[in-house]
């Protein structure tokens, strides 16, 4: 069922993935990437000054757009954990309490 966009025709059409991680494996990719995002930022906010994505910017807009996914990819695999939890399963009683507060 988690894994439900990644398989559907219009998930493989716009690039959804859907992963297993573990949670120390994901927050760790999560913080290597939010390194990076603000790089990334810059550049988009720079090719999109004009308006316009030309020729010449179009590698690195790509580029961009690829950082965008595997970020959306790494936030996913977090949501995806926690939603497998949901039920009560691997929930620490920290958030529980967290929870119910």
């Amino acid at each position: 069922m988690l894994r439900y966009c990644a398989d559907c025709p219009i998930g493989r059409q716009t690039g959804k993935k859907a992963t297993d991680r573990d949670l120390p494996w994901a927050a760790l990719r999560v913080s290597q990437r939010l390194r990076k995002a603000k790089e990334i930022a810059d550049e988009l906010e720079s090719i999109a000054d004009d308006g316009i994505v030309d020729r010449l910017e179009r590698d690195d807009f790509d580029r961009a757009l690829d950082f965008l996914r595997t970020l959306e990819e790494t936030i996913t695999d977090i949501v995806i954990w926690a939603m497998s939890r949901d039920m009560g399963k691997g929930r620490s009683a920290a958030t529980e309490t967290a929870l119910t507060k």
